[in-house]
């Protein structure tokens, strides 16, 4: 996609590094966090033992499971970013980001970040604004940092195929809506960016890839603010 590698890179371990601390990691609650006390209840079993092999093997199944579950616009920038979600459980934590974006600046030569939780990183990428970052909606958000070549102003062609469900070569507004996914403020707000740039560009209802580049500014621009 254009402008992944380092300048995209730059911008994840950018927002990262400014992030305020959080005041507590996330720390999901375990389905076994409440043992019986009766006297009577029989001991768990002993978890047999799982050579590092098998450990590899049980994260490559979940890895792939994972991407099976991933939105078009999110699988787009899974090579890439996917790793960040270290734990595979669909969300990505604080410690996850702040771990992420310091590889990132390693493999980029950048100093190193401080050592504080990306606060600010995890509400940037929280593109409906509910207070959970899922791995969908942070590579759907670098997807998004990464449709439109400045420059040029032309589209990678993955974010087309992306949009364009029925491969008409147009995008209508339910295509638009559903493949940039759940946002702060729900449909009505991405369906006002889709009418205006279907007003800008004449498309009448379908997008061509001008009318997508445009649409997709315009959302850049209101959910990650540049």
């Amino acid at each position: 996609m254009a402008g992944k590698g380092g300048p995209q890179r730059l911008f994840f371990w950018a927002h990262v590094g400014v992030g305020a601390p959080f005041a507590h990691a996330r720390s999901p609650l375990s389905p076994f966090s409440q043992q019986s006390t009766s006297s009577w209840s029989a001991p768990p079993a002993a978890a047999a033992a799982v050579s590092p092999q098998q450990q590899q093997q049980q994260q490559q199944q979940q890895r792939e499971r994972q991407r099976q579950r991933l939105s078009p616009l999110a699988a787009l920038m899974a090579d890439d970013y996917l790793f960040a979600d270290a734990d595979a459980d669909g969300r990505v934590s604080p410690t996850e980001l702040a771990s992420a974006a310091a590889q990132m600046g390693r493999e980029a030569g950048l100093p190193a970040l401080p050592d504080t939780a990306p606060d600010f990183a995890a509400r940037l990428y929280d593109l409906d604004g509910d207070g959970e970052l899922t791995t969908d909606e942070m590579l759907r958000a670098m997807a998004l940092d990464a449709a439109v070549d400045n420059e040029a102003g032309r589209l990678d062609g993955g974010i087309l195929r992306a949009f364009d469900a029925d491969g008409s070569g147009g995008v209508s507004r339910a295509e638009w809506v559903g493949a940039l996914g759940p946002v702060q403020g729900g449909e009505a707000v991405a369906g006002a960016v889709f009418a205006r740039a279907d007003l800008l560009t004449g498309a009448r209802g379908q997008l061509a890839p001008e009318g997508l580049a445009a649409a997709l500014t315009a959302a850049r621009a209101l959910l990650l603010g540049w």
